[in-house]
């Protein structure tokens, strides 16, 4: 008798065992899925992550061509002002700044045409 209830008891143990483990295992392959999920995520955002470098070199290459330009036209602008204030009305600021202004307007509209007749095509 002893030992028959020393074995149910033992069984009822083992069986609770058994029942722990297996909601050890369910647990265990749900947290499985979750760090596959993470992973994959993770992974996506390292190459977001890479994508976004890889446009910010372009950009910054980009903004220093911009900025070597502006440079350049700069000193065209320069060089081109002393050139201009020699050759027109030397002695009368206003005149000479009113005929820039004319040029400047007419190749401001002048470029607007253009980038609108590329874009058009």
């Amino acid at each position: 008798m002893k030992e028959k209830r020393s074995l149910e008891r033992e069984m009822k143990v083992a069986s609770m065992k058994l029942v722990t483990l297996f909601q050890e295992l369910l647990i265990m392959i749900e947290m499985e899925d979750k760090d596959r999920q993470l992973i994959q995520k993770l992974s996506d955002l390292m190459k977001e992550k890479q994508t976004m470098e890889d446009q910010q070199n372009e950009i910054t290459v980009s903004l220093q061509q911009i900025k070597e330009n502006e440079v350049r036209i700069d000193r065209f602008l320069l060089e081109n002002m002393k050139y201009l204030k020699e050759l027109v009305f030397q002695d009368d600021d206003q005149k000479r700044m009113k005929i820039l202004d004319h040029y400047r307007q007419k190749f401001k509209k002048n470029k607007a045409k253009t980038l609108k007749q590329q874009t058009e095509e």
